[in-house]
This record gives structure tokens, C-alpha cells and sequence, in this order.
């Protein structure tokens, strides 16, 4: 796995269903990241899809990606095949049958910069989202919304634009799209309950 292409795929480590909230109005930006802010914890399934427009190829993994406040993700692949990436402030860890490998955050400063992104999503930090994007929020009065992130900084380089969309609190998507063309959409969905028939 090249480090760009484990570079492109920590940011995807954001999975996460945030607790509904009632809204009488259409969501604005700032409780959007209130909401944010108050989750703990997080448990998500997720279909990701990837993209290469140069070469024409196209792939779909899925599996489970768990959340736990202030800084700990982690990325269970099911299908097609198993591992598992965890990310920690420090540490980025990477379990798969045909490679195990651990990086240290700050050896890899284009690495930090895409997890601590996701990572400020996740927290409800808006402050320093702003700081290395251009933020640009659309919400409807059925509290379906769209955040778009347009870097200002040294990621604009690699990426052309990030769009999350979601319904009040709950983030349904995310797709990001490089300069070079290429495109990753993460759909996150609720894990499916199962039930236990009773004889």
C-alpha cells in the first residue's frame, strides 16, 4: 500500500451517526458542531467507493468504523478483504493479512494534516476548521444539509474539495475529490440490529 494511497484513506475515518436532535427551524452551521462536540462515542457500517478516472477503475470495500471523543478512530474492513486501520494522535496502525505496519503522526506531517481534519469534523472544532478551510454551508428547511471544505492551506495540493452531506445531526456521506480526479465517497448507515428468534 503507497503512502499516498494510506494517506487518502486515513481521512476517511470519520464514520460516525450523531444523536437526532429537534430542530424548529433549518440547522445552522454552528449547532451542527454543537451537536458534534457532545458525541462520545459512534458506531457506523459503511460502503466505501473509490475512483481512478485516469486508469478507469473503479472499487467498493465496506465494513464497520467505530468512534470514541476526543481522538480515537478506527476503519474495520469486511469485504472484499479484512483488516482493520486505527488512528490515534500519534500513532496510525494498519492490520491487514498481507501487511502490518505502524506510522508515527509526526513523521508524516501530510498524513497528520488529513486525520486531524477529520478529526476537528468529528470534534465539533468549527474554529479550526476555518483555519485551514473555506467553509461553505447549505441547510433546507427538511434539515438536510451540505458542508463543502475547500482547503486554503498546503492540502490544496492533494485535494480539490471535501462535501459532507447529512440530515439534522447525522453525517449520511462524505466524498472527496483530489486535484488529480480521482474520487473516495464514504456512505455511512446504521448497523442493523439483529434479532434472535425465540423458540
Amino acid at each position: 500500500m503507497r503512502l499516498k494511497q494510506v494517506a487518502f484513506k486515513i481521512i476517511f475515518l470519520t464514520n460516525l451517526c450523531l444523536p437526532l436532535t429537534a430542530f424548529s427551524q433549518e440547522i445552522k452551521l454552528s449547532e451542527l458542531f454543537k451537536a458534534l462536540n457532545q458525541v462520545q462515542t459512534e458506531h457506523k457500517s459503511f460502503i466505501e467507493e473509490q475512483f481512478d478516472p485516469l486508469l478507469e477503475i473503479s472499487q467498493t470495500q465496506s465494513g464497520e468504523m467505530y468512534y470514541q471523543s476526543p481522538n480515537l478512530l478506527e476503519q474495520r474492513y469486511e469485504k472484499p478483504i479484512a483488516g482493520t486501520i486505527t488512528f490515534t494522535p500519534t500513532l496510525i496502525k494498519f492490520n491487514f493479512p498481507d501487511r502490518t505496519l505502524e506510522l508515527p503522526v509526526e513523521g508524516f506531517p501530510e498524513v497528520a494534516l488529513f486525520s486531524q481534519t477529520f478529526l476537528n469534523l468529528l470534534n465539533g472544532n468549527l474554529a479550526l476548521l476555518q483555519k485551514n478551510f473555506e467553509l461553505a454551508f447549505k441547510a433546507s428547511e427538511n434539515q438536510v444539509w451540505q458542508l463543502s471544505l475547500t482547503p486554503t492551506n498546503q492540502l490544496k495540493k492533494h485535494i480539490q474539495a471535501i462535501q459532507i452531506i447529512g440530515s439534522q445531526t447525522e453525517i449520511q456521506s462524505i466524498l472527496l475529490t483530489k486535484t488529480s480526479g480521482d474520487w473516495r465517497k464514504i456512505t455511512l448507515q446504521p448497523i442493523a440490529v439483529k434479532t434472535i428468534e425465540v423458540k
